[in-house]
């Protein structure tokens, strides 16, 4: 009972420094999205078909998660307080790089290690955000034991 006591105090204290992770990610890549785009992006239909696809239907569907949220949620601002973290990370994708990150990466993650390319910038926010995505998710799943999978 200790070990469970211990992971969950660990866990918890993950959490806030994960959600400031999740919303600077999120925050940036609305302002990028909304610069190419405008305000309406989440209806702008060339915006939807710019989204990856998984074949087979498989897996999480950016594109279909966009949709159903823009279907029932009045605002762009619900709609991003909706979309799942997966979404996010999905506009790191090798296809959105000329669109999107070639322009508006340095503005919108102004952080980023400009001794890279913005293409492997591009690539390395990819890869950070999926740690950050399964650390998330295993602190909310509370798994036991999870800090030694780190």
């Amino acid at each position: 009972m200790d070990l469970y006591c211990w992971n969950t105090e660990i866990s918890a204290a993950f959490y806030v420094v994960l959600q400031f992770c999740e919303l600077s990610i999120r925050n940036g890549a609305v302002e990028a999205v909304e610069a190419v785009f405008g305000p309406n992006w989440h209806l702008n239909r060339g915006f939807v078909y710019t989204l990856p696809v998984l074949r087979g239907n498989r897996g999480y569907q950016p594109r279909n998660d966009l949709q159903s949220c823009a279907a029932r949620l009045p605002t762009a601002g619900k709609v991003v307080a909706e979309l799942k973290f997966a979404f996010w990370q999905s506009l790191f994708v090798k296809g959105q790089q000329a669109r999107i990150w070639d322009t508006h990466l340095a503005r919108a993650f102004p952080g980023y290690d400009r001794a890279l390319t913005l293409a492997q910038a591009r690539t390395q926010m990819f890869d950070n955000i999926e740690k950050i995505r399964k650390l998330r998710n295993r602190v909310a799943l509370n798994r036991p034991g999870f800090i030694g999978d780190l």
